[in-house]
């Protein structure tokens, strides 16, 4: 409990505890003695005097106000109106005006909650985007304007069949799957940053759907049952620098449809043939990554242009412009070409050989019969 006096002229706070405000209102934080915990008013009275004993004139105002409640609030009557095949009314009331919230889910950890019901006695609260003929179990919690709170026995209720139009006009026709799910979010990032992403998908049968996150670094995230159409979002980050490809599923009570989005974490696209890291953060992007064998191997940067080697055969293959995009191919002989471009020029150099030593033979003949 909170104390606070003030006075009509100037004061100071010699010998006293209590903290002053201004110079002429002060206040005391007093603590309710240990083992008094009964509810109840508590009346508190405060003695003052100025330097030289004078009580103060006129005597401090007694306020016996201050009403210690540690008592929790009463829940009752709870019950379940207006029960739909996705959605449901809980009701229920306290002995004092409280707020709350209620716990829910299709499993006895529920998952969900509803929260900042209003203070007041007489609590109505409907439940949304549930899915059709699924049970639920419930429990609601409540809390007096002390802080006291009370939850209520856990509970359960099971929505209605879900009636649709093709059954109310007499005709069959096979569920239809939602969309593919919308993903809305960034394509590049940075290592350890976090990033928003979007999802959205719509069921022609109005049927709730639940959506699942694949991250594509060990980590699934998944939502409840939310109505169709409504926006899904959830925040990420990753530990490594990479090409990553956000897998979004959306579920209906029996298909599933997904979406693909690919992020840069720290890297950058090399055609169709990989990529490049900067894994230590530096600028300078030190790996690269054969998206079609898997291998890894370092980079070199000439002025400004990163060579790369695609297989692992420490000879470069691809001279790569970041800024540009552009990307070249360099030609480079195998030592297994070398060594069969070896006896091919042998043999041509002996045929040539062969080919000026008949000419010389030729001529001589030719020469010695006109002598």
């Amino acid at each position: 409990v909170q104390l606070a006096i003030s006075t009509l002229g100037n004061g100071s706070l010699n010998n006293t505890s209590m903290n002053m405000i201004d110079n002429t209102h002060w206040f005391y934080d007093w603590v309710v003695p240990s083992g008094t915990d009964e509810d109840g008013v508590f009346t508190t009275r405060v003695y003052a005097s100025d330097a030289v004993s004078n009580d103060l004139d006129p005597s401090p105002t007694i306020d016996s106000s201050k009403h210690i409640d540690n008592t929790p609030p009463v829940i009752s009557n709870l019950t379940i109106d207006s029960l739909t095949s996705s959605s449901v009314q809980i009701s229920w009331l306290t002995n004092e005006n409280t707020t709350g919230h209620i716990e829910f889910g299709p499993t006895p950890s529920f998952g969900f909650w509803l929260h900042s019901i209003p203070f007041t006695i007489s609590h109505h609260y409907t439940l949304s985007g549930l899915s059709a003929a699924t049970t639920y179990y419930y429990r609601v919690i409540s809390y007096d304007l002390a802080g006291n709170h009370d939850s209520s026995s856990d509970a359960t209720f099971t929505t209605n069949q879900q009636t649709s139009k093709r059954a109310q006009i007499g005709t069959h026709n096979e569920n239809s799957p939602p969309s593919n799910p919308t993903i809305d979010g960034p394509t590049t990032g940075h290592v350890s940053q976090l990033y928003s992403f979007n999802t959205r998908s719509v069921d022609s049968n109005n049927d709730s759907l639940t959506y699942t996150f694949d991250w594509e670094d060990g980590v699934i995230d998944s939502s409840g049952l939310m109505q169709s159409g409504m926006n899904c979002t959830r925040n990420h980050s990753w530990m490594k620098a990479g090409k990553y490809i956000l897998q979004v599923t959306a579920s209906d009570p029996t298909t599933t449809v997904s979406s693909k989005h690919i992020i840069w974490i720290d890297a950058v696209a090399v055609g169709d043939v990989g990529y490049l890291t900067d894994d230590d953060r530096d600028g300078i992007f030190d790996l690269f990554h054969n998206q079609q064998t898997g291998i890894k191997t370092a980079t070199e940067i000439r002025q400004g242009v990163y060579l790369i080697d695609v297989n692992g055969d420490l000879q470069w293959d691809y001279e790569y412009n970041v800024t540009t995009g552009e990307m070249f191919s360099i030609l480079h002989q195998t030592s297994s070409t070398q060594a069969t471009q070896f006896p091919l020029m042998l043999i041509f150099s002996v045929i040539i050989m062969v080919f000026l030593s008949l000419l010389i033979v030729v001529y001589r003949r030719r020469f010695y019969k006109k002598q």
